[in-house]
Order: C-alpha cells, then structure tokens, then sequence
C-alpha cells in the first residue's frame, strides 16, 4: 500500500476530485430546476449526461495552475450538458413526428 501511495500524485488527485464534484452538482442543480415535473429516470439521465458533459470540458479547457478555475469550468459544463439534453429530450417526440411523416408522404 505504501508504494501505491508514493506514485500517487495529491494535485492531480484533488483537481480530479474537484471537475467531477463540480460536474455533478452542475448538472443536479440544472436538472433540478428545469421541469419540476420529470420521472427519476429522466433527472438521473439529464444529471449523468450533464457530469459528462462538464468533466470533458473542463478536462479539456483546464488550467494547470487553478484548481478553482477547473471546478468551475466542471460546473457551468455540468449546467449546459444539463439544458442541452433537456431540451433535446423535449424537441424529440416532435421531430420524430415529422421525420415519419415526411417519409410516410414521399411514398
């Protein structure tokens, strides 16, 4: 266990620990002031999609020097991945609608 500990390196470890909490409270808070109306399948769906969303742009535009700053950027990641599948979770029946009847037409 000791020579685990020796390769672990504390400040990757703890800017990790800080994108991903700040994903996940990004994408809750957006999923839980959206539509106060949705099943826990769909909240769960919008939070995980939204904590993805938020580790990848912050693991992608991230700051070396700034903790914080990467924490940041996890939470307003988390917010949009949040919104962006909401609303495309709400746009779906209808362009599916449309898509099936603009083939149902054609023929």
């Amino acid at each position: 266990m000791e020579s685990i500990l020796a390769h672990v390196d504390w400040y990757v470890l703890l800017e990790c620990v800080v994108i991903a909490t700040g994903a996940v409270v990004g994408s809750f808070k957006a999923s839980t002031e959206l539509d106060k109306n949705k099943s826990t399948c769909s909240r769960a769906l919008d939070v995980v999609v939204g904590a993805f969303c938020g580790i990848m742009v912050a693991y992608h535009f991230h700051n070396e020097h700034s903790i914080a700053l990467s924490g940041l950027l996890g939470l307003v990641g988390g917010v949009s991945g949040a919104s962006v599948i909401e609303v495309v979770l709400q746009m779906a029946p209808g362009m599916a609608r449309k898509f099936i009847k603009s083939i149902i037409d054609s023929k």
